[in-house]
C-alpha cells in the first residue's frame, strides 16, 4: 500500500509511511479519512517518504491547491494546539515536493502544525520528543488505521 498510517495509543503518535507511486487522490482520501478521526488527527507524526516513492500525478500548481484544500479543511474543524510534524524523505524523486509543501509552513497557517524537514528517525525522534525505540516501533508494527491503494491514475481518467 502506498500510504499507511499507523498509530500508537501509548505515545499518541501516528506514523505515515508513503511508498511507491502516491497518486493525489490516495492523499486526498488520505487526508480525509484523518480529518474524521479526531485520535489522530491531533497526534503529533513522522511522514516518512520511502526511497523510490514518488507522486505519481503530482505538480507543484495540484500541490499548492492540495495545501490550500487541507487549509481549509483544517479550519472546518480546528484543533485546540498545534501538533509537531517530523517529514523524514528518503526519496529523491518526492524531495522537491516535500520541500515545497513545508516551505512557508507557520504554526498559524491554517493546519495547526509546527512541520521539520529531518535527516534521519533519531532527528525525528527528538523533534516529536519521543523515544527512538517507540518511534521506529510505531512506524513498524503500530496498529494500522489506514491504508490507501495509490495506483497512478490511467491516462483515461
Amino acid at each position: 500500500m502506498p500510504i499507511i498510517e499507523r498509530y500508537n495509543e501509548r505515545r499518541h503518535l501516528s506514523t505515515i509511511t508513503l511508498s511507491g507511486s502516491v497518486a493525489m487522490r490516495d492523499l486526498e482520501a488520505h487526508n480525509d479519512h484523518r480529518l474524521a478521526q479526531r485520535l489522530v488527527r491531533t497526534a503529533d507524526c513522522l511522514w516518512c517518504v520511502e526511497p523510490g516513492a514518488e507522486f505519481a500525478d503530482m505538480t507543484i500548481e495540484k500541490l499548492d491547491a492540495y495545501g490550500e484544500r487541507l487549509r481549509a479543511l483544517y479550519r472546518s474543524a480546528p484543533l485546540p494546539l498545534a501538533r509537531r510534524l517530523a517529514w523524514l524523505c528518503r526519496s529523491e524523486r518526492a524531495l522537491p515536493f516535500v520541500q515545497h509543501f513545508l516551505r512557508n509552513r507557520a504554526p498559524d497557517d491554517g493546519l495547526y502544525a509546527l512541520p521539520r524537514l529531518v535527516d534521519s528517525i533519531a532527528q525525528a525522534a527528538q523533534w516529536l520528543m519521543v523515544p527512538e525505540d517507540d518511534l521506529v516501533e510505531t512506524l513498524t508494527r503500530g496498529a494500522v488505521v489506514a491504508a490507501f491503494p495509490g495506483e497512478a491514475p490511467t491516462a483515461a481518467a
